[in-house]
């Protein structure tokens, strides 16, 4: 039997032109934007890392990407996978897993006036401030061309991580009790209390494929290691945020 790789895909087997390493060529197109044009890249050890991965076990993306930016992925993934960060678990022929969609879509039905209010506490710091912060509702297309919201998500245009961390706070006093809030670079993201790619992949190992030789989590944000944790063994890139903390937490000199 094979082994499970669950695999968050962007910054661990390929990132944006901006954060590729230097000096590591060629790069290859990992996904293309709907103009068609290269979005991330790949250097040549994730392609060797992606080829190895794929020969040795089955591959399981887990992904904030939603179903529409995953379908621009131009690896060849011909199984399951987990987008819109565990809004949706796609079946090997690309629709909704019905059970788990039912799930969100009733409690997507709840959070509406919750993310309109995080989105609204926004506006006075873009309006009156003039910060260059944009604030987006995103999801997934359950219904075509119908796009149920299901978190807020915040990106900086600029070098200025002070207005980040000022609708940090924001967000932190209007956002409900339980609701997860998390930033990475230049983006920052709150979701409610059932999104997540640990309660989707809980989801998946326990009712779609719960016969596995072994599973490896492979992430590289501190909210990874979430659902890295429902796996036997775990993987991470030495560049990456959840790689920095376990080293600054680890004294090398005991």
């Amino acid at each position: 039997m094979n082994p499970l790789y669950v695999i968050d895909l962007d910054d661990n087997i390929g990132q944006t032109l901006r954060n590729c390493p230097p000096g590591e060529t060629p790069l290859v197109p990992m996904s293309i934007d709907k103009a068609g044009k290269p979005l991330c890249f790949m250097t040549p050890k994730q392609q060797e890392m992606f080829k190895h991965l794929s020969r040795t076990g089955m591959l399981l993306p887990c992904t904030g990407r939603n179903r529409e930016k995953f379908r621009r992925m131009l690896l060849a993934f011909n199984g399951y996978a987990i987008v819109a960060y565990g809004g949706a678990i796609l079946l090997p022929d690309g629709s909704f897993e019905p059970g788990w969609r039912k799930f969100v879509q009733k409690q997507a039905a709840g959070i509406a006036q919750d993310l309109n209010r995080l989105r609204d506490s926004a506006k006075p710091l873009v309006d009156m401030l003039g910060y260059k912060i944009d604030v987006e509702l995103l999801g997934e297309d359950f219904e075509e061309g119908q796009t149920t919201p299901l978190y807020a998500e915040a990106k900086l245009r600029g070098g200025d991580h002070a207005q980040l961390a000022h609708l940090e706070r924001v967000w932190k006093d209007v956002q409900p009790s339980g609701w997860k809030l998390h930033r990475n670079g230049h983006t920052m993201a709150a979701m409610p209390s059932f999104l997540g790619k640990t309660p989707a992949l809980r989801y998946f190992l326990q009712e779609i494929n719960p016969e596995r030789a072994f599973t490896v989590g492979m992430g590289d944000s501190t909210t990874d290691g979430d659902f890295m944790a429902l796996c036997d063994y775990a993987m991470m890139p030495v560049r990456s945020q959840i790689f920095t903390l376990l080293k600054e937490a680890i004294d090398v000199s005991r």
